[in-house]
């Protein structure tokens, strides 16, 4: 069960990794100013958008734009690590075979077609992303298609290593006469015997190993129940039960007893936690020591996958999976001891001209500057901001008063501005503004927890519909 985890930690890690990459060629393939860069090139495009400081922020060693022929428009490589151009290191593995391995056809994302994974190059195994260009809004012909590589270098195994807990180093591949008996990361163990040291295959986008991983799992299997120990053990008590019947019930069938029915009360809560039962009979004592260490490996190991999974990616603030579980727990806490909950909705003005015309590096740092202005700005530990989506973002305030949450957001407008941003295509300010809007439980009726965040989404439409830069409080008179 634990060897199976391990290795399922480690497919989870790389299919992150892949996920990451490609997150990140999609936004800059789904823009309109890429689509008009592949039909009417310029270098002005590649000078504002493919910077060293690009390749270093997206973790990329080389870009390709690759025209709807499938020809080469423009490429770069760029060792983000080292940070050096590749000399056509890199890039002369984009061959004419390459392009058409990594040429997405399919749709599996909004209707534009993208492709994933590894590939086998002569300078080693690539991790590839790849996505047809479109316009911002996802419409368009099909015109080419943006590539992003990531060279596969030891951080990679190294970081492999350190999420799954596991000692792993890269093998040579080549070096073995036939690979077809090497399972992939995500094969079953349950035809294998146990055994502390594996090997694994990362396969690429055709099905063919490229990258061998020697895997060592840190920790042994479990003990058996049953030991040459405890059988003298029983052969005694059989021979002697009045003497050694309290021996056998303190030693041995109270602390598995306990164990047997604190597991199962572990299994019907759904979580884990370790045995506090201890035993001077040494095959029950390791057997306890084997499972607290598998429990605190997964409740690591869960940790880290919860905390991936509830903080954005972009700012570091909470995400929206995290804010509507916060808004449950606040609701059920304000509605049972009788509290106020304010829910407050915001907005940057005309953020998607800022990011068409300064680009997506200029509105990312934005968003990220944005984003900590609003944490540093809220006092109290009860209070929660989160990335709503896209330039959105709602703010949780519990036991807060209609003039607190009037002040809060004059003071986030003031500090938002405060930032100095320059934004030349806003209508109502040289600087980036924000708009906000919130809703108070004192305010009206409130039945449900979904009534008043629709109610702050209404009074943001109306906070922009007054000429943005604004705020504006949702009253049960508002129409």
């Amino acid at each position: 069960m634990l060897q199976t985890r391990e290795l399922h930690a480690v497919d989870i890690m790389i299919d992150q990794h892949l996920q990451q990459l490609a997150i990140s060629n999609y936004d800059y393939a789904v823009w309109d100013e890429s689509y008009e860069f592949i039909q009417y090139p310029t270098r002005a495009f590649i000078n504002a958008n493919f910077l060293d400081d690009t390749f270093t922020s997206l973790k990329i060693d080389g870009a390709v734009f690759v025209g709807k022929n499938k020809q080469i428009q423009w490429e770069r490589g760029f060792d983000y690590i080292e940070e050096h151009a590749l000399n056509d290191e890199l890039l002369d593995v984009v061959t004419a075979d390459i392009i058409n391995i990594t040429y997405p056809t399919s749709s599996q994302t909004d209707n534009v077609p993208q492709k994933k994974g590894f590939i086998s190059t002569r300078y080693g195994p690539v991790m590839f992303a790849s996505t047809q260009l479109r316009q911002s809004d996802r419409s368009g012909q099909q015109v080419g298609m943006l590539l992003f590589f990531r060279k596969i270098r030891l951080s990679f195994i190294d970081q492999l290593a350190v999420f799954s807990q596991l000692s792993i180093s890269q093998g040579d591949i080549n070096s073995l006469q036939s690979t077809d008996h090497l399972p992939e990361i995500s094969a079953s163990l349950v035809d294998e015997p146990f055994s502390l040291t594996r090997q694994r295959v990362i396969k690429d986008i055709n099905g063919n190993p490229i990258i061998l991983l020697n895997i060592r799992h840190q920790h042994n299997d479990p003990p058996p129940f049953f030991s040459h120990t405890l059988l003298i053990i029983l052969i005694v008590l059989i021979m002697l039960p009045f003497i050694l019947q309290g021996i056998v019930y303190f030693q041995l069938i109270r602390p598995l007893t306990r164990g047997i029915t604190n597991i199962v009360h572990m299994i019907h809560r759904g979580e884990l936690s370790p045995l506090t039962e201890t035993s001077t009979i040494v095959d029950f004592q390791k057997l306890i020591t084997s499972f607290n260490q598998l429990v605190s490996i997964v409740n690591q190991q869960q940790q880290a996958l919860e905390a991936l999974a509830l903080k954005d990616g972009l700012t570091g603030i909470a995400n929206r999976r995290a804010f509507e579980h916060h808004l449950s727990l606040s609701w059920s806490l304000t509605q049972r001891n009788t509290l106020p909950l304010a829910i407050v909705m915001l907005d940057i003005d005309f953020f998607k001209h800022y990011n068409d015309n300064l680009g997506h590096q200029a509105g990312d740092a934005a968003i990220r500057q944005v984003a900590a202005t609003l944490s540093q700005n809220l006092g109290r530990n009860d209070d929660m901001v989160a990335r709503y989506g896209g330039e959105e973002f709602a703010i949780i305030l519990i036991n807060t008063d209609i003039p607190q949450v009037k002040s809060l957001m004059n003071k986030l407008l003031l500090a938002v501005r405060e930032l100095a941003i320059s934004h030349p295509q806003s209508s109502v300010s040289s600087q980036l503004t924000i708009s906000l809007g919130a809703a108070v439980t004192t305010q009206f009726e409130c039945s449900s927890v979904d009534e008043l965040l629709q109610h702050a989404d209404q009074a943001l439409y109306l906070a922009k519909s007054a000429g943005r830069n604004n705020a504006m409080l949702w009253r049960s008179s508002s129409p």
